[in-house]
């Protein structure tokens, strides 16, 4: 993804490059879009899979904000009806 595109840029140049990040649509974040409902129910639309992805999780402990994913039960359906 782009995101993880800058990140690894910024990372490998030790901060030297300058990087500006832009948007095709209106929000940020790619595939995914988060929605909260007037009664504070929040999901996720359209994320790809990802949590398992070893650079994904070394991403987010870079970032230090590994202990925010949650990870899915693997045994089930990669799917919400």
């Amino acid at each position: 993804t782009g995101s993880s595109l800058a990140h690894n840029i910024h990372r490998q140049s030790s901060g030297k490059t300058s990087l500006l990040l832009t948007e095709s649509r209106d929000y940020l974040g790619g595939n995914v879009r988060s929605h909260r409902t007037a009664d504070g129910f929040l999901w996720e639309e359209g994320p790809n899979s990802f949590a398992t992805q070893p650079a994904i999780v070394r991403i987010a402990n870079e970032l230090k904000i590994d202990d925010q994913l949650v990870f899915a039960d693997e045994s089930l359906p990669p799917w919400v009806w």
